[in-house]
């Protein structure tokens, strides 16, 4: 008897079990109507019901409820926990997301939890009235429909275009029935076409339909589309215009992702939902056929333009899983542009551009340029990603009621968009509708419009440097009396300071000067002047030494080159001498006396070199080397003077520093009683000729003292700058054979 009792209970529990395991399952109802037999509301939700349980059955227990109409069926998605699903027209969607209207007065926009999955199908607005109403102003009561149906809420936007007529408004009984009674004289519904019920009530009751045109249905919104009701199924055989509106299928923001993918994917695969909607398929297939794509719009007319924010399975489907990576690619590509322009500085120019980015400040003002453009390029494209982003996030999100242009616009054509908005102000396709999808606009709107205004800059100082150097150039065949310097070098930049100095006499220091060669740093040194011109050229090159017109030059000074041999170097300065020697006697005229032709070199010549290559003055390399031919091209000859005193010979006389005489400590600091001390020694041996001073001042910091020259002061000098007495520590600088031993 026990194990009798106890099988009794195990069968009785494992009876029971499926059936706490199936209460445990969350229930998923979908919404839909009440209708007769063959309305699609209802059996479309049959026919989702079925095929979500037969993917998902054993995790969610899934039911179609029938309802009163569109409105209890939203009311329901958005208050009921297990309701999932709800079919309901677009037109009781868009007002209840915005209000104003005689259902939903007051809008919902803050609500996010109701979302469109897609429209369904398409449905008539149906008037029907009895023979000998011909008019909507002839009818005296109406069914309307009840308060939470569909076709009330299209009725309220009728009625607000014939508000002055006063029919009576019936919404209880049977509708039919009212209208054959004669209680009601019309009958206002929304159904689809074909409408099987009204054709099988046509055949015992003598009824027709009157007009709907679009202009007499509220223009508040673009929810209404002009419909006809083809002769075969209009009562009284001709056809009808009326108006349409379609029919949604809306899902709470909760519904999971899989169960929205296998709903969205069974609507739109055609085959796939031949075989899941086999009796509202035909329904679902003249939508498509009836509402062609937009040739804006790249959406499918099932997708676009919903009036409630689309759920986010929408919102893959509609873009893809990464509707990003084109901006991704673009963004890449930009960056490697980038890292070429860092890595620019460091490539050799090539020959083909080596006249426009010849000189290091050339090429960094390119690179400069560059860098500058690829970053506003960069800008531009995260701001158009940016804007993309957030138009999605804000359709998603409910913000944005209408498709944004932008979330289907990829990177080519976001930047056209950006192009024209930027440089124009024009808005082809609209602005940003979310507000930080806003800010970018504008960012990118400013960003175009500095970045246009600085390549027009650049342009024009392109230009212009053109040009100028283009003048330059036409100028120096005309040129006379110019310094030409051949080959560069560091002491270059110190000659051309040196004759340009405001100490240097006229008109040596208003010359012009022309610098022959291909090192950069000369060209770069050449644009700080206006009137220091530059040639790209080899300066033993014969028809380079014609454009520059060598012969009618003041002075030529040829540099020694920056080579590691020495040998070398020299040997490019003598080649180039030859090479203007050969000029010079190309075009020698008689009376008139060729350049002075001064030269640099490393190591001295041979005088017989020297005169054979036609050079008439020379001086070794140095920082005192560009200061001598600075005073060479001056005075010409000069170049003897300083040979003279920096050769140390028995037959030359050098510089000197001799301690101050204590004679000349007491008394007032004067130069020349030092003048005159000396002279009054008359050394007929080794003559002793100050010309200077070497005196020590203080300088104002701790009364430290400084040591200054002055060579030849006048008598103020001194008392200029401070010094009232000489000390045994003062030095007098002196011309003087060899070095003087009393003093």
């Amino acid at each position: 008897m026990r194990s009798c009792l106890v099988l009794i209970i195990v069968i009785c529990l494992s009876a029971g079990l499926p059936a706490s395991v199936a209460a445990q399952r969350p229930v998923i109802a979908v919404s839909s109507f009440e209708g007769t037999s063959g309305d699609p509301y209802s059996e479309f939700g049959e026919e989702l019901v079925a095929y979500l349980d037969s993917l998902f059955g054993d995790r969610y227990d899934f039911r179609n409820l029938s309802s009163a109409g569109s409105t209890q069926n939203l009311e329901r998605v958005r208050l009921q926990d297990d309701v999932y699903f709800a079919i309901c027209q677009e037109d009781v969607a868009s007002f209840y997301y915005t209000g104003g209207n005689a259902i939903y007065a007051k809008g919902h926009g803050g609500d996010m939890s109701v979302t469109a999955i897609a429209r369904l199908f398409l449905e008539d607005a149906y008037l029907v009235v009895k023979p000998g109403i011909d008019h909507p102003r002839q009818i005296k009561s109406m069914y309307v429909g009840k308060h939470l149906s569909g076709s009330y809420a299209t009725y309220s936007s009728y009625r607000a275009y014939h508000r002055p007529i006063p029919w009576r408004e019936v919404q209880e009984g049977d509708r039919y029935s009212l209208l054959a009674s004669g209680e009601v004289d019309a009958v206002f519904e929304i159904s689809t076409t074909p409408y099987p019920e009204l054709l099988r009530i046509a055949e015992n009751l003598e009824l027709q339909l009157l007009r709907i045109p679009r202009n007499e249905v509220s223009l508040e919104s673009d929810l209404y589309k002009t419909s006809v009701i083809p002769d075969s199924l209009a009562l009284g055989g001709e056809a009808v215009d009326t108006i349409s509106v379609p029919a949604l299928l809306l899902a709470k923001r909760t519904l999971p992702v899989e169960i929205a993918d296998a709903t969205l994917l069974a609507i739109m695969d055609r085959d796939l939902s031949r075989r899941v909607f086999p009796r509202t398929y035909a329904y679902l297939s003249a939508f498509i056929e009836n509402s062609p794509r937009d040739d804006d719009s790249l959406t499918d007319p099932r997708l676009s333009k919903l009036p409630l924010p689309p759920h986010p399975s929408v919102v893959v489907s509609t873009l893809g899983t990464f509707p990003y990576l084109d901006f991704l690619i673009l963004a890449l590509a930009i960056v490697l542009l980038g890292i070429l322009a860092i890595a620019l500085p460091h490539v050799r120019v090539s020959r083909f551009c080596y006249r426009f980015l010849r000189s290091t400040q050339r090429r960094r003002q390119f690179h400069r340029d560059v860098v500058i453009f690829i970053c506003a390029m960069f800008w531009v494209v995260m701001a158009c990603w940016g804007i993309k982003f957030h138009e999605i996030q804000g359709l998603i999100g409910g913000y944005s009621l209408l498709d944004s242009a932008f979330v289907h616009m990829n990177a080519i054509d976001l930047l056209r968009w950006a192009t024209v908005f930027s440089s124009t102000g024009y808005e082809d396709v609209g602005f940003p509708l979310v507000g930080l999808a806003k800010m970018l606009a504008v960012s990118i709107h400013l960003v175009g419009l500095a970045l246009i205004t600085w390549l027009g800059a650049r342009l024009i100082s392109f230009l212009v440097a053109g040009v100028m150097a283009g003048r330059q150039e036409m100028n120096l065949t005309g040129s006379i009396n110019h310094v030409v310097i051949c080959n560069w070098n560091e002491q270059g930049a110190r000659l051309v300071e040196e004759l340009r100095d405001e100490q240097t006499p006229m008109p040596q220091r208003k010359r012009p000067i022309v610098i022959m060669s291909r090192d950069e740093q000369s060209y770069v040194f050449s644009e700080n002047y206006t009137d220091v011109n530059h040639r790209q050229a080899d300066p033993w090159d014969l028809e380079a030494l014609e454009k520059v017109a060598m012969m009618r030059a003041d002075s030529v000074i040829i540099l020694t080159p920056p080579l590691e041999s020495e040998e070398d170097a020299d040997g490019i300065v003598l080649r180039t001498a030859l090479a203007i020697k050969s000029h010079f006697k190309k075009h020698e005229e008689k009376g008139k006396p060729r350049p002075h032709v001064l030269a640099q070199l490393h190591k001295l010549q041979e005088p017989y070199v020297i005169n054979q290559v036609g050079i008439d003055e020379f001086v070794c390399s140095g920082d005192l080397g560009s200061r001598i031919l600075a005073q060479a091209v001056i005075s010409p000859g000069i170049t003897e003077f300083f040979s003279e005193i920096l050769t140390h010979e028995d037959d030359s006389n050098e510089v000197y520093l001799v301690p101050m005489p204590e004679q000349l400590c007491t008394g007032k600091a004067d130069f020349w009683r030092v003048v005159e001390w000396f002279l009054k020694r008359d050394d007929q041996v080794n003559p002793v000729l100050p010309i200077g001073l070497s005196v020590s001042k203080a300088d104002g910091e701790g009364g430290q003292n400084q040591a200054i020259t002055v060579l030849n002061p006048p008598r103020t000098r001194l008392e200029d700058l401070g010094v009232e007495h000489f000390s045994t520590d003062d030095k007098v600088i002196v011309f003087a054979d060899y070095a003087p031993t009393n003093t």
